[in-house]
């Protein structure tokens, strides 16, 4: 951490996603990942993991972020979610 930086608060969250196609899979994660780097260059970095399951048809996703910027994705999640299904 650079000098004089102050360490910023992070959560974890992970979304456990059931009974998702590969099609749905690769447009959800798409979404997600255009969302995050539309932010551009912020302090707080948002770091974005996404695994596929495509013989049990899950998906995860794992969002380490600050608060307020988890929160946000997660409300992107859900509304691609609403499109997708």
């Amino acid at each position: 951490m650079p000098a004089g930086a102050t360490p910023a608060d992070r959560v974890t969250s992970i979304a456990d996603l059931a009974d998702i196609s590969p099609d749905m899979s690769t447009r959800i994660v798409n979404a997600l990942n255009s969302a995050v780097m539309s932010r551009g260059s912020e302090p707080t970095r948002i770091q974005l993991d996404t695994a596929y399951d495509p013989a049990r048809r899950d998906l995860k996703v794992v969002i380490i972020a600050s608060p307020r910027d988890a929160a946000g994705v997660l409300q992107i999640l859900q509304a691609v979610l609403e499109a997708v299904r």
